[in-house]
């Protein structure tokens, strides 16, 4: 009876705990859904963050875009210490912007800067322009806060930073909200902040591990049963009653119910050795299936990498002017490339104008990376077409060129798919055929990872 409310208790409790993390993380997808959704509306002015706003106001705020102008407030710039960017410890450069037209004061969370290696408390030399300047950004909440030895100090270098503290310090009537600025690098500062995510690939992995504990609590309770089931001694013959204790010399059994019961014992014995060694390996067989079968959503690519990687041929080439073009020429930039005749048909105006797009979302990466179109024969360009390709980069390349360098999908053609090669010039990704504007925010998630992970050793031109 205590092994079976056991189960039951350990079942329940396992079983409430994978539903508690599917939620958690049906939660968090609400909430990426709700940032996602403020991200789109129009972007905030000054006015809005001059009026008073209390926490429930500014909270409605969060993650919505905004532009203001003003002057910044350089001798009240604050340098947060130990935080990372890039793989790379520095600064989080505060410095406080008073709304153009108005007395109200924001806290501007500008940049990053690095610290200096030797020396950990001198300033980073970071420029505040002076007059009236323009920024764009996103409003956020208070950067996080971390572990400190002691009570903060003052200064401009600080460990953190709580906003109601800083407000009396200086005086000043700071906004309830922060801005986190965005943009190309600028004034010292570099400006690559992680983007938001839901988070719940480990939720699932949770998720997935509580369920299948329940499922082995289940499995070993009926497995010990059957196994006791089996093993357990014959019923005395009822008909016989009890009967007085006598010298009476029985029979020994037979060897052969002998050796058959001692088969039930090693059978059984082999059994709970199974089911012991399978609750040992049960980690670790759930964390490799989670890793290479179930997939955290964050691993995936949907587009298809290329192993091994290509290098750009050196065919003969040539631009819209019939001029000879090094097709090597094109190696230390990212590129976005498309492939298809002069004519272009219907399917080739679209992945023309995914990829200019594509390369306009990508923000401040977007110089990082160049849109080409290889045109695989001799046909006359329309004229309509020409001023669309004004930042394109357009060669004409042999159709048997092509072949041996770039490689469909089965089932697919060249002119099917958008292609990826890096600043070194190796093609390394294939994007799925017939890409279109519903999936084209999959290829810019891609893009994105890309530009983020080379961003410490690329740089925009060549």
């Amino acid at each position: 009876m205590v092994v079976l409310l056991a189960t039951v208790v350990g079942v329940a409790t396992t079983f409430s705990l994978g539903r508690w993390q599917l939620s958690r993380a049906a939660e968090k997808q609400a909430l990426f859904a709700a940032v996602q959704q403020r991200e789109q509306l129009p972007a905030l002015d000054g006015a809005t963050l001059a009026r008073p706003l209390d926490e429930a106001a500014a909270a409605e705020l969060l993650h919505r875009s905004v532009t203001l102008r003003g002057e910044w407030l350089a001798d009240h710039t604050i340098f947060l210490d130990n935080r990372p960017m890039l793989r790379a410890t520095g600064f989080y450069v505060f410095t406080p912007l008073r709304l153009a037209g108005t007395q109200a004061v924001v806290l501007v969370q500008r940049g990053w800067a690095p610290r200096h290696i030797a020396e950990r408390t001198a300033l980073p030399p970071v420029q505040t322009p002076a007059g009236e300047v323009q920024i764009s950004g996103r409003m956020a909440a208070h950067p996080p806060r971390l572990y400190a030895l002691g009570e903060e100090q003052g200064g401009p270098i600080r460990q953190n930073l709580d906003l109601d503290a800083f407000r009396a310090e200086t005086g000043l009537p700071l906004a309830n909200l922060m801005v986190l600025q965005t943009g190309a690098p600028s004034e010292g500062l570099r400006r690559d902040w992680p983007e938001p995510t839901t988070g719940v690939d480990k939720h699932y992995g949770y998720a997935f591990q509580w369920f299948g504990l329940c499922a082995l609590i289940a499995l070993l309770f009926c497995g010990f049963k059957l196994s006791d089931l089996s093993t357990a001694p014959a019923a005395p013959d009822a008909k016989h009653g009890d009967q007085p204790l006598g010298l009476t010399v029985h029979t020994m059994p037979s060897l052969g119910d002998a050796v058959a019961q001692d088969a039930r014992r090693t059978r059984a014995g082999r059994w709970q050795m199974l089911l012991l060694a399978l609750v040992c390996a049960a980690p670790v067989i759930a964390s490799y299936f989670s890793y290479y079968v179930v997939r955290p959503e964050g691993r995936r690519n949907y587009g298809e990498l290329i192993d091994p990687q290509r290098p750009i041929p050196a065919a003969a080439a040539t631009d819209l002017s019939g001029r000879p073009f090094d097709l090597t020429s094109l190696k230390g930039q990212w590129l976005l490339l498309s492939v298809a005749g002069g004519a272009c048909d219907e399917a080739c105006q679209s992945n023309l104008y995914l990829q200019r797009q594509l390369r306009e979302s990508l923000g401040r990466d977007k110089d990082r990376l160049d849109w080409v179109w290889l045109v695989s024969d001799d046909a006359r360009i329309p004229d309509t077409l020409r001023p669309a390709l004004g930042q394109a980069t357009v060669v004409r390349v042999p159709a048997d060129a092509l072949a041996q360098w770039l490689q469909p999908a089965a089932g697919a053609q060249l002119p099917d798919h958008l292609y990826v090669v890096d600043p070194m010039g190796h093609w390394m990704m294939r994007f799925p055929p017939h890409l279109d504007k519903a999936t084209a925010s999959k290829a810019k998630t891609d893009l994105l990872r890309l530009m983020r992970a080379s961003a410490s050793w690329d740089e925009a031109g060549r």
